[in-house]
């Protein structure tokens, strides 16, 4: 695949992807916030936040708004990120093909989050259901190729493949055993783990660019 007019994990491109990065995890922690009664981290799931009633069925129209914009302008900006990656693993056929493979999963699932904020969970549960669960998979198997991809090059370094390993397999426990006691913390951990995965590898990757070093 002929990389060269894809967008580049830097500059401009590098502040977009963190921009949407950030504003998730600020406006998620603001919708928190704002949650009618008081949001449990522990017992409440992720997708209460974009619910049209809150716990106490109270209208959660603060929270939920900030719900979508987040989910909907990080959907946006992770479109570079994937397309970004494909400028960076594309010394060998076998990098090719696999980061061709992760990122292609990374663009399917980019859009999930949309329709995960446009189906609430108490008013459309079996739809944002499906939505999560192959937004979970897809992300996943993205991030399961790309450490793949960071074990062939051996010029990357080692530590974003096994934080993706670590993330994957956290994820992994929670599809095959969705109704554990630490369900609900445990997904958010899982979220927030992978834009934590997508930012500090958009950060590095930019760095050890300028430097044409890597360790």
């Amino acid at each position: 695949m002929n990389t060269r007019n894809l967008p580049d994990l830097a500059g401009v491109t590098r502040g977009i992807v963190l921009f949407g990065v950030f504003q998730f995890f600020f406006l998620t922690f603001l919708a928190a916030f704002f949650y009618p009664g008081g949001y449990d981290y522990f017992n409440y799931y992720f997708s209460e936040l974009g619910a049209v009633l809150a716990g106490n069925s109270e209208a959660n129209t603060v929270s939920a708004t900030l719900f979508f914009i987040a989910l909907t302008t990080v959907s946006i900006t992770l479109i570079l990120f994937w397309l970004g990656l494909l400028k960076h693993f594309n010394k060998s056929r076998i990098e090719n093909i696999l980061s061709f493979i992760g990122s292609g999963m990374g663009l399917l699932c980019t859009p999930l989050l949309i329709g995960v904020a446009l189906n609430p969970i108490d008013t459309q549960l079996e739809t944002h259901f499906v939505f999560v669960m192959a937004h979970f998979i897809l992300f996943s198997l993205a991030i399961l190729v790309y450490s793949i991809v960071f074990i062939v090059n051996r010029q990357k370094s080692w530590h974003f493949a096994l934080l993706g390993l670590i993330v994957l397999t956290l994820g992994v426990f929670l599809m095959v055993n969705p109704m554990s006691p630490n369900a609900a913390f445990l997904q958010k951990v899982i979220v927030y783990s992978y834009f934590i995965w997508v930012g500090t590898l958009t950060w590095f990757l930019e760095i050890h660019t300028k430097r044409k070093t890597f360790h």
